[in-house]
């Protein structure tokens, strides 16, 4: 019974997997049936019930199933929320008693760490599609935090409270660094570079509709309302 059960769970997760990465497809098909491009966006994190995604074996069993799809380019995702997919000297993973204060819905999550696993997921998973002779590229999602306060929050955000959110109150949000703030804008470039040192694929995805709550509501910071004030003559409007 409990062998049944987990071929079950294990069926499951695969076809939410396969159900995911299908309408990311469809949906970026345009209706007007003009040529287009088939592109597949692969977070890795859902098919972790079903592959070693700590592995190259892992990394290639998510390949081989999102092949079936047809697609031309596979863009993956090199972070969830704050945690990278890759060893990170900009941004390592958050490993310190703050770490009670995050929350994951999966405990098996909670387990997988893909900055110190033994092979660098994100540049294996690069260089095994390019072998394929599928286009690559990477997905990276404007998201510090996973749609709560506390989940998934990156280590570069704990250490720079100074550029936390705020709200025109003047209350913190440190759901994600502000981007009014030049330290917030260098640190982003510099993860950038990393992954362009990997190689980085032959194309660049920059999702600003994942942002973990964000909005420009988390932007009235000292610095934005000065240069807001400086260009209009009066302070930023109650509703952003």
């Amino acid at each position: 019974m409990g062998k049944a059960h987990l071929g079950i769970e294990h069926g499951l997760a695969r076809i939410k997997a396969g159900v995911r990465l299908l309408v990311v497809v469809l949906a970026l098909a345009p209706l007007s049936g003009a040529a287009f491009e088939k592109i597949a966006l692969i977070d890795s994190y859902d098919f972790a019930h079903c592959n070693d995604i700590e592995t190259n074996e892992g990394v290639d069993e998510i390949i081989d199933f999102a092949m079936k799809t047809g697609c031309e380019t596979m863009l993956w995702r090199n972070q969830g929320a704050g945690n990278m997919r890759h060893p990170s000297a900009e941004n390592p993973t958050l490993e310190d008693p703050l770490e009670r204060w995050r929350t994951s819905s999966a405990t098996l999550y909670g387990w997988t760490r893909l900055q110190s696993c033994a092979t660098n997921h994100l540049a294996y998973a690069l260089a095994s599609l390019a072998q394929r002779g599928v286009r690559t590229g990477i997905h990276h999602t404007m998201e510090e935090c996973h749609w709560n306060m506390f989940s998934s929050l990156s280590r570069w955000n704990f250490d720079h409270p100074q550029c936390w959110s705020q709200c025109r109150g003047g209350q913190p949000w440190p759901g994600m660094c502000a981007i009014s703030h030049p330290e917030t804008v260098a640190h982003r470039l510099r993860l950038l570079d990393e992954i362009l040192a990997m190689g980085g694929g032959d194309t660049f995805f920059f999702d600003t509709f994942r942002d973990g709550r964000w909005s420009a509501a988390f932007e009235c910071t000292p610095e934005m309302r000065a240069k807001w004030k400086a260009r209009f003559g009066e302070e930023p409007p109650e509703n952003p």
